[in-house]
């Protein structure tokens, strides 16, 4: 089967589960983004929308001034230019008052710019911090409802992207609500003021200028359509690529083991390249969209100065009210085509609404939020009765339980046995009102437990999983999410009777030590024994344990077997087991067949029937001697004591500083588009020019007024310049249409491919970067999705407008400097200020503080992906309120970083706006004092004029950069953490190709004094000085409690880290070997089996490279594994989709498809970590007999707990501390009478 229909299998799951979706995702407006507005956040709306609208006001205001100033100029040079005797008189008597007036307007702009500067800083604080506490509700919420909704919810959708929401939208709209609402506000306040203005001094011009208006909305609308539907693709191929992943970091040594690394990559660039061949196609016509709205304007302005100039000569009109009226009118449609460019955050903002309220606002059909039903009574007996059950997962056509029927007295302990996927794990799910049943009931006490209140339902009931999951949090926290108000007392209590406190204290900072993630600094038993802990602490009188220790080893089982016992005592206990041995007691036993009761009755009763539970017992060799029980209990208490609890033990992480240009690496990444980027650049840099020589025309068609001509000349004139200004807009247009198309594609190639060599440097890591406390799953993905969506503000057409606009500041200075050099300088003094702006809001958005504040709101991001993921262990916990208690506090700290930020970032930003009027201030006063003076002659005046404009328009043009360079920063920072992942060089490098590629023909294994402890753990050695040797075709196993490092051997081997000493294959050591042709040798089946959201086919072939491998091929690893019973009893069969995690599928269903996934591999090394832990019986049986065929020619490694399953290997190995103390033969060791011997007894 070829690659690409693998990948489109996947996509076409995913289509179908949109499709069988029935509920419509409700459409939402702009108001609707402040449903979570308070009274005080109306309050500081309002408060901010009028002083945004004052804000706004003053622009318009601002070019009153402005004009009745030029009015001044172009009055005194024309007097200065004539010559006659009363024209000289008149100048003289200007001159007398000219400075003074033009220091009265210059006070008037400083009067203006304090305002401006006050006005827009309260603004935008006020709305920044505003929607920081609407955005926090709304995560909120977002969280609680993600922790209300059924878990059948969870069966239809992926958990990674409902996770990824709460951090991506909301951010979208708090953009939007925050800073974009105080802008938005102040352009179209800008607009209205200033329309109003040109209709109070001109209706008849400034409707004229009006008529422009329908182009301008169509541009905007043609930017706002395509922006939007660019926006959605890109939000749905993103949200694909983010569950890809979560997938792959979350089952990293499964991909690792199979050498599956470009094949994720390609899944993962498959689902990022629909985003980006829609950004390329629509760059163009966005580009168009942006071209086409300055180029109207540059005609207005064209307009406005023909008619303009038609009503001074005409109508009495002077330059100073023709400017006012243009300017006002025209500033006010400029931003307002500002506003329509932030609408694309508004849209934006209502998209992500719609996706994170619908979550919000959606009713669980198992609401434990309910306060609907009876409460559980204080004398509550917990007797069960199921009658005529049936029952199918939503997700599923066939048919779990078929009219099951069973009943459990209080106090009595009920075992449920029976083969994979017969519907035991069910019953208990459904006990806990995971799901609603068809038809028939479920009581407990008497009630049906729908009647219940499904909170005090679940407060009664104690889950053991065969998973054990804890969070990332102390053993004291995991604890106490079983009972919140426990001390430090009751949870040593607990423990104790867990049979846990021994190791607990003996960890570093004993309760208070964190257990990683997933518990992953912990060994299997001793999570297992931390969960009863949580369970006893809750104190339930119902028991559930489901297969809670068919993956120990027998140390670990026989402490967690007194913990259950312990649990047991004064509570019924539902039990479902694999190990008969550890249910003969139980006080009824029930065996299940394709969802329905075979028989029941006790161990003693059903061996005499000899039926359907006497052939399980038979399989698992299980005798009649009572006699045999009481030996085994003794042997296995002395061989409680022949182990001791292995100590685990922490290290410290260390980070790296990435320390290059981020700006110059990205360049390098986009190298391949040089020959767009260099044509992009260069038009960006022909659009930059552009725009200074509009100021330019604006001074000199005000010179022309200034000049004795007659009407016919001034007409002709006027005319040119208004076909000047014209011309430059559609020069503008081309230039930008051009820049977008080239830049677009730039853009787009630079962000896919920024995230395709982080995903590839994250999945080709070694195994030690993903133990890093930084590097957890939630952690990685987070990085991935956020910052590789942030990382779009340094690339393509944003840099394109920087770029634009530091190339006109640069020629604006380059006329000012030409025409008069002392305005220029006078002028250039306000840049650094408008740049040390922009460097306090870079700081902001990317320095230490931003990095603080993303790093507390990550800590959040890791909770809610914890929860999701593991929602069924929250469910059963009850645990929901103490999470959202988390949560909130885990804002708490981002939320009082914004309110400084947003102070400091609205001061900087309402300064920079205000720098425009302080820089028309000083030149227009030094220029009339240069007049004064008789520095610069009276009838030159245009030459200040143009140095003034070009500089104060290069000014006013980065101080538009400041609005970029919020983005931009943000995107630098972002691409410092992706350039760092990216440029990491793992120490065991898949990637590079290293290594040699020798022929092992015999593949015989040696390690020879192999010394080795975890990077994360330097403290905790797990091998000492071991050897151990696997002869070609042999197979050898290992058997010892949990932390002795058998499955530690299994990842050596693997290479996935590298230990002191040799591991040597055929007499070649292992790091001298390429690292994928090694992997490529070697078949492993896991512990915990890691399947993808694929069909139960996609899943078997993730094992081969081969892409030939035929039908008849994966039937027969299928029978093997015995696959095919199952697979053939659903609908599609082999095509069957086995969802999120493998979660459609039973645990030794899984178990089933990865031992599958492992033999279509044909490996000459096979690595089997307890590859039969989780299976029934009956499949137990078979699967051994395919694995001792699929061994034989093999070298074979085999880490076993049930020994029974390894009397078969040639040699057996018992490990106690790192090292080898029996070594020998079944027969051998069983001779011996030690410490092998005591484990087999111990399993009778």
């Amino acid at each position: 089967m070829k690659k690409d229909k693998k990948i489109n299998a996947f996509e076409m799951q995913e289509k179908e589960e949109e499709k069988d979706k029935s509920e419509i995702v409700k459409k939402r407006g702009i108001i609707d983004l402040y449903k979570y507005a308070d009274g005080l956040d109306v309050f500081m709306i309002i408060l901010s929308g009028i002083f945004s609208i004052i804000a706004g006001l003053l622009v318009p205001a601002a070019y009153v001034i402005f004009g009745d100033m030029t009015d001044t100029f172009v009055d005194f040079g024309f007097l200065g230019g004539c010559s006659n005797e009363t024209a000289y008189e008149d100048y003289f008597n200007f001159t007398l008052y000219f400075l003074g007036t033009m220091t009265q307007y210059s006070l008037y702009f400083c009067y203006l710019s304090i305002a401006q500067t006050l006005t827009a800083a309260i603004a935008t604080s006020i709305s920044m911090i505003s929607a920081q506490r609407q955005v926090t509700r709304i995560r909120k919420a977002y969280f609680a409802a993600t922790l209300r909704q059924e878990v059948a919810y969870y069966d239809s959708v992926d958990s990674a992207v409902t996770a990824q929401a709460m951090t991506q939208e909301s951010k979208k709209i708090q953009d939007a609500i925050g800073e974009k609402y105080s802008t938005s506000l102040k352009c179209l306040a800008s607009f209205v003021g200033g329309c109003g203005l040109g209709f109070y001094y001109e209706w008849k011009y400034s409707l004229a200028i009006f008529a422009f208006l329908p182009a301008i909305a169509i541009a905007a609308v043609l930017m706002f359509m395509v922006d939007k539907k660019m926006r959605r693709v890109r939000d749905s191929s993103y949200a694909k690529s983010n569950t890809v992943a979560e997938e792959v970091f979350s089952g990293i040594r499964t991909v690792a083991a199979f050498g599956k690394e470009i094949y994720e990559l390609d899944r993962f660039n498959s689902s990022l390249e629909l985003s980006k061949k829609n950004g390329i196609k629509f760059a163009p016509l966005k580009g168009l969209a942006m071209g086409f709205l300055p180029c109207v304007m540059y005609v207005m302005f064209g307009f406005g100065f023909w008619y303009g100039g038609q009503l001074i000569l005409f109508e009495g009109w002077t330059v100073g009210q023709m400017f006012t009226c243009l300017l006002v009118v025209l500033i006010g449609v400029t931003l307002l085509s500002l506003f329509f460019t932030n609408l694309e955050y508004f849209t934006s903002a209502i998209v992500a609404a719609e996706k994170l309220y619908h979550l919000i606002e959606r009713e669980s059909t198992v609401n434990y939020e309910s306060t609907s039903g009876f409460p559980v009574p204080c004398q509550f007996e917990a007797n069960v009765s199921i009658n005529n059950l049936f029952f199918k997962y939503p997700t599923r056509d066939q048919s779990v339980l078929n009219g099951i029927s069973l009943e459990v007295k209080s106090g009595q302990t009920v075992a449920l046995v029976g083969e994979s996927g017969s519907g035991k794990s069910t019953v208990i799910q459904l006990l806990q009102r995971f799901y609603n049943y068809e038809s028939g009931s479920i009581r407990i006490g008497g009630k049906r437990i729908e009647n219940y209140s499904v909170q005090e339902l679940r407060s009664q009931i104690g889950v053991v999983n065969q998973e054990p999951i804890l969070f990332n949090k102390s053993i004291a926290e995991n604890i106490r999410l079983g009972y919140p108000d426990a001390t430090d007392k009751e949870i040593e209590a607990a423990l104790a009777e867990a049979n846990a406190l021994d190791f607990v204290k003996r960890l570093p900072e004993g309760i208070h030590t964190v257990a990683g993630q997933q518990g992953g600094l912990l060994s299997g038993g001793q999570k297992q024994r931390i969960c009863i802990a949580r369970v006893l602490i809750k104190k339930p009188k119902l028991v559930l344990l489901d297969e809670a220790t068919s993956a120990l080893d027998l140390n670990s089982e026989a402490l967690v077997q007194k913990s259950l016992e312990n649990m047991g005592v004064n509570r019924t206990v539902v039990v479902v087991a694999h190990r008969l041995a550890t249910i003969k007691n139980a006080d009824k036993i029930y065996a299940m067949r394709d969802g329905k009761v075979v028989e029941f009755g006790t161990h003693d009763e059903l061996i005499k029937k000899k039926g359907y539970y006497e052939q399980l017992c038979m399989l698992q060799g299980m005798a009649h001697d009572q006699e045999k029980d009481s030996k085994a209990k003794n042997v296995k208490e002395s061989f409680e004591n022949t182990f001791k609890e292995n100590e685990t033990d922490f290290g410290e992480d260390s980070k790296d500083k990435y320390s290059k240009s981020v700006f110059k690496e990205l360049m390098k990444l986009n190298s391949p588009e040089s020959c767009y980027i260099i044509f992009g650049c260069f038009f960006a840099l022909c659009a930059g020019a552009v725009e200074p020589f509009f100021a330019v025309a604006i001074a000199d068609f005000i010179y022309v007024f200034s000049e004795s001509k007659t009407t016919e000349q001034l007409e002709d004139e006027i005319l040119v310049w208004a076909l000047v200004t014209g011309g430059l807009g559609l020069i503008l247009m081309v230039t930008v249409f051009l820049e977008y198309s080239c830049l677009g594609k730039a853009g787009e190639e630079l962000t896919y491919r920024v995230r395709s060599l982080t995903f590839r440097s994250i999945v080709h890591q070694e195994m030690a970067f993903f133990d890093q406390e930084e590097n957890t799953t939630a952690q990685l993905q987070n990085k991935l999705a956020t910052d590789g969506d942030a990382i779009q503000g340094a690339t393509g057409t944003r840099v394109a407008n920087v770029i634009k606009n530091f190339m006109t500041l640069l020629v604006s200075l380059a006329i000012g400097f030409f025409f008069n050099w002392i305005i220029a300088l006078v002028a250039i003094a306000f840049i650094p200020l408008i740049g040390l702006c922009q460097v306090v809001i870079n700081r902001e958005l990317s320095g230490a503080g931003a990095e603080a504040e993303r790093v507390a709101f990550e800590s959040a991001q890791i909770i809610v992906s914890e929860s999701t993921k593991n929602i069924r262990t929250v469910t059963s916990l009850q645990c929901q309120n103490q999470l959202k208690s988390e949560f909130s506090k885990n804002l708490e700290k981002p939320a009082q970083q914004q309110k400084r930020k947003a102070f400091v970032v609205g001061f900087a930003m309402g300064f920079a706006d205000s720098s425009l009027f302080l820089a028309y201030a000083s030149c227009f006063w030094l220029g009339a004092w240069l007049i004064d003076e008789e520095i610069e002659d009276a009838s030159e005046f245009d030459s200040i004029f143009k140095a003034m404009m070009g500089v104060v328009f290069g000014a006013m043009v980065l101080g538009q950069n400041t609005a970029f360079m919020a983005n931009y920063a943000e995107a630098i920072s972002a691409g410092r953490r992706l350039l760092s992942i990216i440029e990491s060089k793992p120490s065991i490098d898949v990637a590079n190709g290293g290594g040699g590629i020798e022929q092992l023909d015999n593949c015989e294994v040696k390690m020879q004094s192999i010394n080795f402890v975890y990077p994360t753990r330097p403290k905790n050695q797990i091998l000492k000085n071991f050897d151990l040797q696997l002869k070609s075709g042999e197979t050898v196993a290992l058997v010892g409690e949990s932390g002795q490092g058998k499955s530690t051997m299994v990842q050596l081997i693997l290479r996935f880290y590298d230990a002191e000493g040799d591991i040597l294959i055929d007499g070649v050591r292992l790091k001298s070997l390429n690292i994928s042709y090694l992997r490529s040798m070697i078949g492993l089946v896991s512990q915990e089996p890691v399947l993808f959201n694929g069909s139960i086919r996609e899943n078997i072939l993730y094992g081969t490279q081969d892409k030939s491998v035929s039908q008849s091929e994966i039937e027969k690893v299928c029978r093997q594994a015995n696959v095919l019973e199952f697979a053939l009893k659903m609908t599609d069969g082999l095509e069957t989709n086995v969802g999120e995690r493998g979660g459609k599928l039973s645990g030794g269903q899984k178990q089933r498809v990865a031992i599958a996934r492992a033999l279509i591999r044909n490996p000459k090394i096979m690595l089997f970590d307890e590859a039969t832990s989780a299976l029934d019986n009956e499949s137990e049986t078979i699967v051994k007999k395919a694995l001792d065929e699929a061994r034989r020619g093999k070298t074979c490694l085999v880490i076993a707990h049930r020994l029974s399953s390894i009397s078969f290997a040639d040699k057996i190995g018992v490990l106690k501390e790192g090292k080898i103390i029996e070594f020998g033969s079944h027969e051998e060791l069983f001779a011996k009478r030690g410490a092998y011997f005591e484990l087999m007894q111990s399993q009778v």
